[in-house]
């Protein structure tokens, strides 16, 4: 499961401002992000030879990236399975440049199993969604002919919007193969750019959460000893060695219910960029119902006042968003004097985890592997190859409970999620 945003940021600071925050409130796994403001950190960041399309690893969810490729117009990377790229050609190039990068960002493409192709092209065509068809529409389909993709493109809604225009010209490709396992959808989200956020979620997360959900974790700490010998019992065992380990498993299972408290899931809430507050998000909500009431005024009498009344709360929400910022960033500096392992040091530590390490070359990929895995020369016992698996080992009483005192307290569980834990 992953969970994409696509977004064009406008070169605008307060929407790459709201982009932290809304990454947050969405669960996002990854953005694909057309003109960003200013580069990003965080698990991982790459952007084209232009500058103006990127791909950022916001989560540590995120697979790790491999094959970074850049180019003019778009820059790839393969998270995962997936071959994910990011596209920004702007409505400056020409006819001839704009089929160039297109025919360079194909051959790149061609080939892979499982891409997703997103961005701006400033294209239009009716396979999306736009009104008409132009020529650099018509070069898009062309180029991407040959690469067995789909439009996740939805319905009519504009993706982006100017004063009393709006066209569709965020789109987004992918291959035949994992198409219908992606939910394309536009977002409400207010971003204060002139585009829409466009969400696309490939494979199922409720599948993978309901996988969570059913794992248990015991609270160790509120073991009650003698309710758990008491509850132990282990019933006459018979069948071969797998079964009789699953009714021993079974009755300790039971023993554990009886004895511990099932700790609580951890909370899915994601904390607030650290300058947000009430009041940026009330502005927010302000200035995205001001936008939809201008929207929905296209037209009227009141259009023009609905649009001055939208550009300052456009302009109150960015105020309030610098302001938030550069107390709160005088106040990091304010603690840090004070407290130097505070929130400021926090928060350092913090970017310097996320950062991963890139992916280790070929050369350096074979002497991993050859250390990890030595030649072996030497052939295998005779006495070996020929014993019978089908024989029973026998394990003592004795032999089990060395195991058993050989393990350490506050070991992580596994997949049985029973604890370890020795009375005393």
């Amino acid at each position: 499961m992953m969970k994409i945003l696509q977004l064009n940021l406008n070169h605008c600071g307060a929407a790459q401002d709201l982009l932290a925050q809304t990454i947050r409130e969405l669960n996002v796994d990854v953005a694909v992000l057309s003109e960003p403001y200013k580069t990003q950190t965080g698990c991982f960041w790459a952007a084209d030879r232009t500058s103006k399309a990127a791909i950022w690893g916001c989560s540590n969810r995120a697979p790790a990236a491999e094959a970074v490729y850049s180019s003019d117009g778009y820059v790839c990377a393969k998270l995962g399975d997936i071959w994910l790229y990011s596209c920004y050609l702007p409505p400056s190039l020409r006819l001839e440049e704009f089929e160039s990068r297109l025919d360079n960002l194909a051959a790149h493409a061609r080939g892979k199993r499982k891409v997703v192709i997103a961005g701006d092209f400033n294209a239009w065509s009716h396979e999306w969604g736009s009104s008409s068809t132009n020529a650099r529409g018509r070069s898009l389909l062309e180029a991407f002919a040959i690469l067995d993709l789909a439009i996740l493109n939805t319905g009519t809604s504009y993706t982006f919007t100017r004063a009393d225009y709006g066209s569709v010209i965020d789109v987004t490709f992918a291959s035949s193969q994992i198409a219908s396992a992606i939910q394309w959808e536009l977002s409400s989200h207010y971003t204060a750019s002139d585009h829409m956020t466009i969400i696309c979620n490939i494979g199922s997360r409720a599948q993978q959460t309901a996988v969570q959900e059913k794992r248990k974790m015991y609270r160790i700490d509120a073991l009650n000893s003698e309710v758990f010998a008491s509850s132990l019992a282990i019933p006459e065992l018979t069948g071969d060695a797998n079964k009789q380990a699953e009714m021993i498993m079974e009755s300790v299972v039971a023993a554990c219910d009886c004895s511990m408290p099932i700790r609580r899931a951890h909370s899915r809430h994601h904390p607030h960029v650290y300058w947000w507050t009430n009041n940026i998000a009330e502005a927010r909500k302000k200035c995205l119902r001001a936008r939809r009431a201008y929207q929905r005024a296209r037209g009227s009498i009141t259009y023009s006042h609905l649009g001055d009344e939208f550009a300052s709360r456009r302009r109150e929400l960015k105020r309030a968003i610098k302001e938030s910022k550069r107390r709160c960033f005088l106040q990091l500096c304010d603690e840090a004097s004070s407290d130097i392992w505070g929130m400021a040091y926090k928060m350092t530590v913090k970017k310097l985890k996320a950062v991963r390490p890139a992916a280790p070359s070929e050369g350096h990929m074979v002497n991993i592997v050859q250390t990890l895995f030595p030649d072996t020369s030497y052939m295998a016992p005779r006495e070996m190859l020929q014993m019978d698996h089908t024989d029973h080992i026998s394990v003592s009483t004795d032999e089990l409970l060395a195991a058993a005192a050989q393990m350490h307290d506050q070991k992580a569980p596994g997949p049985d999620a029973i604890p370890t834990k020795r009375s005393n």
